[in-house]
């Protein structure tokens, strides 16, 4: 018997005040894990990392387009950076919880 790779199931659950929050079923967005870690304009150091790859092409737009109005950016500059793989955090402060799972797939 072989296994594939771990599967991510893990969440964090938005606040409804959350700009985010619509753009994602129920708030819940996928999450990679949690970390600290310095955030430039933020006194919070608490965040989970975003895992991008399992959001859709509507997810990573929005979220470009609520991060580029925010911070005076443009939205393409945004979006290339986040389909670039660059690590996205996802403050806890905005966040009701979280939940983390892995499962693993085994094959006969």
């Amino acid at each position: 018997m072989s296994c594939s790779p771990q599967i991510n199931f893990s969440m964090a659950f938005l606040k409804r005040e959350c700009p985010f929050y619509a753009l994602f079923k129920n708030g819940h967005v996928p999450i990679t894990g949690a970390a600290v870690g310095e955030l430039k304009g933020f006194q919070e150091r608490d965040v989970y990392i975003c895992d991008t790859s399992r959001w859709t092409k509507e997810q990573i737009e929005g979220v470009a387009e609520i991060i580029a109005q925010k911070n005076d950016a443009r939205m393409l500059e945004v979006l290339v950076s986040i389909q670039s793989g660059t690590p996205l955090p996802l403050r806890k402060s905005q966040c009701e919880g979280h939940m983390l799972g892995y499962a693993l797939r085994a094959f006969v």
